[in-house]
């Protein structure tokens, strides 16, 4: 029987010095986004700066406001989700990043991927990607 051909395995003693490799999550790519309004989604984060690093006087770099930063990683569990923070999106488990694009209504951040629109939370907790259903939305979103 399999049963009795498979050793027993004291937990107490168990040693990993048999090399066995643990698949890790992999970034595949980084690319920064302009998307207009983004300042606003990142809660404390709207795109002040230190006077000292802008050209105007207000603190305000429109190009750090309008930039959003997202990270595309590949995961060994085929986990679709995503997490946010200061300008930053860290997405996982997008294959075809080349059609992802990004755009702000009612200071809601929204993802197009494929022929879908995800709502982006900002949150540092792992989300997961629910595509969006409601067809007035879709609407508002295909005509922005």
């Amino acid at each position: 029987s399999i049963v009795k051909s498979q050793k027993n395995i004291d937990i107490n003693t168990y040693s990993t010095t048999n090399n066995v490799p643990v698949k890790k999550d992999k970034l595949i790519y980084v690319k920064s986004y302009t998307v207009n309004g983004i300042g606003k989604f990142f809660t404390g984060t709207a795109g002040k700066l230190d006077s000292l690093l802008t050209d105007n006087k207000t603190g305000t770099n429109n190009n750090l406001v309008n930039s959003l930063r997202v990270e595309f990683w590949k995961s060994p569990i085929n986990y679709k989700g995503y997490k946010s923070g200061a300008n930053k999106l860290v997405i996982f488990g997008l294959d075809n990043i080349e059609v992802v694009s990004f755009k702000i209504l009612n200071k809601n951040l929204y993802m197009k991927y494929m022929a879908e629109y995800y709502q982006i939370e900002n949150s540092t907790d792992f989300k997961s990607l629910n595509p969006i259903n409601n067809q007035q939305l879709i609407s508002q979103l295909g005509n922005k």
